[in-house]
């Protein structure tokens, strides 16, 4: 049976960092989920001003960034009425 130094239970925003930095600092770890991922869920769609950076010094803000430049150029392609773009953050 294979072994693990870690386990972390829960892989939204908080559970999903521990596991990165414990893998990076070394250490062999196996991550728990209920959900699937990816997961398009309301509350990991905000940062706080402190996280970025906290996501660059971690060799993520770059990745997101690109994440969230395509995310907006699929929206644009939906279509939605100009008061339904205002209302998530687009032009």
């Amino acid at each position: 049976m294979a072994s693990c130094d870690v386990i972390v239970v829960g892989m939204r925003c908080a559970g999903a960092a521990l596991a990165l930095l414990l893998v990076r600092a070394g250490h062999s770890v196996l991550a728990l989920g209920r959900a699937s991922f990816p997961s398009d869920t309301v509350s990991t769609h905000f940062l706080r001003p402190r996280t970025t950076a906290f996501l660059a010094k971690w060799g993520l803000l770059d990745s997101l960034a690109a994440y969230q430049a395509e995310f907006r150029r699929r929206r644009r392609r939906l279509h939605l009425p100009s008061k339904a773009r205002q209302s998530w953050g687009g032009e």
